[in-house]
C-alpha cells in the first residue's frame, strides 16, 4: 500500500515537471500559429477590463475575462501565463487520477504521459480549451455523484459553456442525448434494444438535425468551409479538411459530415505528403480509438455513468467532423474530452487487473 502511495506520488511530481519543461521550451520550438489563440485572448485583455461584469457574445472577450478574474492579466509573461493555466488543468488531471483509483500499469503510465506532453504543449498557454477541459471534468465529477439533481446539474453547466464559450456544443448536446438514449439504451426502451430499431431511429434523429438546419438556411459543415476558403494555398494548411461536396441541401450536408469523420481517422489525402508528425497524429489516434472500441466491446460500460461518459467521447468526435478545419485544431480541441478517456481507461484497468488477481487466487486455491 506504501509503496503504491510512493509510486503515485513520484508519478504527479513527473507529470508537473514534464509539462513545465514542454511550457518553457514550447515557444522556442513551435511555429507562431501554436499560439494564435493565446495572442487573441492576451489582446483581449484591456477590452474585457472596461466591461469586468458583463458577459459578451466574443468567447475570445469572455476567455479573457475568465483569465482575469484569476489575475492572469497581471502576469504579463507568456510562459508564466503556460504554467498557471497548466496548473488548472494538473489540479484536473489529479482529481481524474485519484476518483479512479488509477492503477499505474506501463500502459496507462504511457498514455497518461503522452497526453501530458499535449497538454503542455495546447493548454500551457491562454486558451478556451483549458476552460472546456475544466468544465468536462466537472460534468464528469456530476456524473460520478449520480443524484437526481445530477440532471439539472450538468445539463446547466453544459449550457452556461455553450452560452459563454462556444455554440456548437448545444449540438454536443445533442449527439450525447441520441448516443445515450439510443444507441447504448441506457433507460432500457424496448424498441431501442433491437439494432434495426435502435440504427432506424438514430438515423431519423441525425437526419432531423441536418434538415433542421438547412431548413433556417444554415449549412454545418459550411463552416468549415469558411474557415479553409483563406487557407487552401498556405504552406500551414498541410492537415486541412475540406468538404468534398458543395453544400446545396441537407443530404449534401450530411455527405459531407460522414465522409470527413471518416477522414478525421484515417486521412487519406494526406497519404502522399504523409511526415512523420502527421503520421504519429494518426497512429496515436487510432490506437485511442481502438482502446475505446475494445473497452465497449468487453462490456464493461454497462452502468449508466459510464455508458455517459462514453457517449460524450463518441459524440465529441461526431461534433468534431462537423466543424474542425484540419487535424491541428482537431488534435487540439479533443483534449478537453481526454479527462473522461483516461478516467474510463483506468477504471477498466482496475477492473481487469482485479479479475486477473481473483483468477489467480481462485486456480491457486
Amino acid at each position: 500500500m506504501q509503496k503504491s502511495w510512493y509510486l503515485n506520488i513520484t508519478f504527479f511530481c513527473f507529470l508537473f515537471l514534464q509539462a513545465f519543461i514542454v511550457i518553457t521550451i514550447a515557444e522556442g520550438i513551435l511555429p507562431p500559429k501554436y499560439f494564435y489563440d493565446a495572442n487573441t485572448i492576451r489582446d483581449q485583455f484591456a477590452l474585457a477590463q472596461q466591461f469586468p461584469f458583463s458577459f459578451s457574445t466574443d468567447s475570445f472577450i469572455n476567455t479573457a475575462k475568465f483569465y482575469q478574474l484569476l489575475g492572469f492579466d497581471k502576469l504579463g509573461i507568456r510562459v508564466l501565463e503556460g504554467y498557471g493555466s497548466y496548473v488548472l488543468v494538473y489540479v484536473c488531471l489529479i482529481v481524474i487520477l485519484v476518483k479512479a483509483k488509477a492503477h499505474l500499469s506501463m500502459k496507462a503510465i504511457t498514455i497518461v504521459v503522452v497526453w501530458n506532453v499535449l497538454f503542455g504543449i495546447y493548454l500551457g498557454q491562454l486558451s478556451k480549451d483549458v476552460i472546456a477541459f475544466i468544465t468536462i471534468t466537472l460534468l464528469l465529477l456530476i456524473i460520478l455523484l449520480e443524484r437526481k439533481a445530477s440532471v439539472v446539474a450538468y445539463i446547466g453547466l453544459f449550457i452556461l459553456y455553450a452560452l459563454l464559450f462556444r455554440t456548437y456544443w448545444f449540438i454536443y448536446l445533442y449527439f450525447i442525448l441520441l448516443n445515450y438514449i439510443i444507441i447504448f439504451n441506457s433507460y432500457n426502451t424496448k424498441i431501442f434494444s433491437r439494432k434495426f430499431s435502435k440504427l432506424f431511429f438514430y438515423a431519423a434523429a441525425i437526419i432531423v438535425l441536418f434538415f433542421a438546419a438547412d431548413f433556417v438556411g444554415v449549412h454545418l459543415t459550411d463552416s468549415r468551409s469558411e474557415v479553409n476558403m483563406y487557407r487552401l494555398d498556405s504552406s500551414d494548411a498541410v492537415t486541412i479538411l475540406i468538404n468534398p461536396f458543395d453544400n446545396s441541401s441537407f443530404l449534401t450536408d450530411a455527405l459531407n459530415w460522414i465522409i470527413v469523420w471518416f477522414l478525421c481517422f484515417f486521412p487519406i489525402m494526406l497519404f502522399k505528403n504523409m511526415n512523420l508528425l502527421v503520421l504519429c497524429f494518426v497512429g496515436w489516434n487510432l490506437y485511442n480509438t481502438h482502446l475505446i472500441a475494445k473497452i465497449i466491446k468487453s462490456g464493461f460500460v454497462s452502468s449508466r455513468p459510464l455508458k455517459l461518459i462514453v457517449s460524450m467521447i463518441i459524440s465529441f468526435s461526431a461534433t468534431q467532423a462537423l466543424f474542425e478545419p484540419d487535424l491541428g485544431s482537431l488534435l487540439r480541441h479533443e483534449l478537453a474530452v481526454i479527462p473522461l478517456f483516461i478516467f474510463l481507461f483506468l477504471k477498466f484497468t482496475a477492473q481487469f487487473e482485479k479479475r486477473k488477481e481473483m483468477d489467480k487466487e481462485y486456480h491457486g486455491a
